[in-house]
C-alpha cells in the first residue's frame, strides 16, 4: 500500500471514529507494551516467555478538567505457550472520572504462525469488559432516576502483527463494537473505538547496543502520529524519546533491570501547546 492510499484510509477512519465516547486510557511507554494496543503484538524477545507488569500514570495540571482525575493503574500478563505458537494476555485497568470510575478487564488470545527464515505472522483477538461504577451525586447533565449503579459494556479488540528479523509492523483495532449505554434515548456512556498502526526496526550494533526507531499512528477521537527512538545498552538499560507530531508532545523514557528478571522504568512527557505534565512508571517481571 502506497503512502497516499494509507493516509486517505487514515482520514476516513478519523471521521468515522470521531465521537464523544469515553477515552481509551493512553499508554505512553508502548515500545515494550504494544500488546495493549494490539492483541497480536508483544514478547518479541525469544528468551522471554512470560511477563507480568504493573503500569501507572499520574497527571500534573494546575486546573484539572472536571471530566477526568488521575492516577491510572494497569496490571497485565503476557505469555507464550505451545512452542511459542499460542499467545495469551490479560489486563486490569482502573481510571477515575468525574461521575464514574471505570474498571476494565480484558482477556485475549493470539496465534503465532512461525514461518521459515525467521518470519512470524501473529493474529490476536481480545474480549474487553468495561465496568462503569456511577457516582449519581456528581451527575447533573441528565436525569438519574432510571440509571443503574453500574454498567457493563463488553467489546472486542483484534490485531495482526508481522515480525522478520528486527522489523515489526502491525495493524489493530480496540473496542471495535463501540458498545454504549443510553438513558431516555441519549448515549451517556460509550466505548471509544481506536485504530492503530505500528512500525519499527531493531538495529543491533556490535551485539551490545541496539537502536530502535519506531512509530505509532493512532485514530481515536482524532488522528495522531508519534515517532520514537529507543537505545538499548548491553540488554540491561534502555533510554528513549518520543514525539507526538500533532500535540507537540515530548516523552522521555528510561528503564533497566534491578534484578535478573525484574525491570523498572519511567517516562515523563510535556507538550509545547498544553500545560499538563504526565509521569508514568512500570514494574515488570520477565521469565
Amino acid at each position: 500500500m502506497n503512502s497516499k492510499k494509507f493516509f486517505a484510509i487514515a482520514f476516513v477512519f478519523a471521521f468515522v471514529f470521531s465521537t464523544k465516547a469515553q477515552d481509551i486510557v493512553p499508554i505512553k511507554y508502548y515500545y515494550n507494551n504494544l500488546n495493549y494496543y494490539n492483541p497480536a503484538a508483544g514478547l518479541r524477545d525469544t528468551s522471554v516467555h512470560h511477563k507480568a507488569q504493573v503500569y501507572g500514570s499520574y497527571k500534573f495540571i494546575q486546573n484539572p478538567p472536571v471530566w477526568k482525575s488521575y492516577p491510572m493503574v494497569m496490571a497485565n500478563y503476557e505469555g507464550k505457550f505451545g512452542n511459542d505458537h499460542s499467545l495469551v494476555n490479560a489486563y486490569y485497568v482502573f481510571d477515575n472520572y468525574s461521575f464514574y470510575s471505570r474498571h476494565q478487564i480484558s482477556v485475549g488470545y493470539g496465534y503465532n504462525f512461525l514461518i521459515k527464515e525467521k518470519h512470524q505472522l501473529r493474529l490476536g483477538i481480545r474480549a474487553n469488559f468495561g465496568l462503569f461504577s456511577l457516582r449519581k451525586s456528581e451527575i447533573n447533565h441528565l436525569p438519574t432516576d432510571n440509571l443503574k449503579n453500574m454498567y457493563v459494556l463488553p467489546d472486542l479488540d483484534f490485531g495482526i502483527q508481522y515480525y522478520w528479523k528486527g522489523m515489526f509492523v502491525g495493524l489493530s483495532g480496540k473496542n471495535l463494537i463501540g458498545n454504549k449505554a443510553t438513558v431516555e434515548g441519549e448515549t451517556f456512556l460509550k466505548n471509544q473505538r481506536g485504530i492503530y498502526f505500528n512500525f519499527g526496526y531493531d538495529f543491533v550494533v556490535k551485539e551490545n547496543y541496539q537502536i530502535s526507531p519506531y512509530t505509532l499512528v493512532s485514530i481515536e477521537k482524532d488522528l495522531q502520529f508519534e515517532l520514537g527512538l529507543m537505545v538499548n545498552f548491553f540488554k540491561y538499560v534502555e533510554v528513549g524519546y518520543q514525539f507526538n507530531l500533532l500535540q507537540l508532545q515530548n516523552t522521555y523514557l528510561v528503564s533497566g533491570y534491578i534484578a535478573k528478571k525484574v525491570r523498572i522504568g519511567a517516562s515523563f512527557d510535556h507538550s509545547f501547546i498544553r500545560s499538563d505534565l504526565n509521569l508514568n512508571f512500570l514494574l515488570a517481571l520477565q521469565l
